[in-house]
């Protein structure tokens, strides 16, 4: 298992790897631009692995946020976006 993001880090998932963790687009504010980012990673990977005649499966490391509302938890969401951006 891998979670590489860079271009040669993804060419050796392709490559040699059997698990990718998916590295989904981390702006993405609502579902719909989540999923969309997600389906076009595995596509690439997909494109990828064939080029080496493989398959790579995938896993996803999901954060979910509760709050006392949608709102407060998207904000909460956000916030930590935010941190982890800064810190990249």
């Amino acid at each position: 298992m891998t979670a590489a993001r860079s271009e040669r880090g993804l060419e050796m998932v392709a490559k040699c790897g059997d698990w990718w963790f998916v590295d989904y687009g981390k702006d993405a504010t609502t579902p719909d631009e989540f999923f969309e980012g997600t389906r076009k990673a595995i596509a690439d990977m997909r494109a990828r692995a064939r080029r080496y005649g493989r398959t790579v499966r995938f896993a996803l490391n999901p954060f979910i946020y509760f709050g006392s509302s949608a709102d407060a938890a998207l904000e909460e969401v956000k916030s930590i976006l935010e941190i982890g951006r800064a810190h990249v």
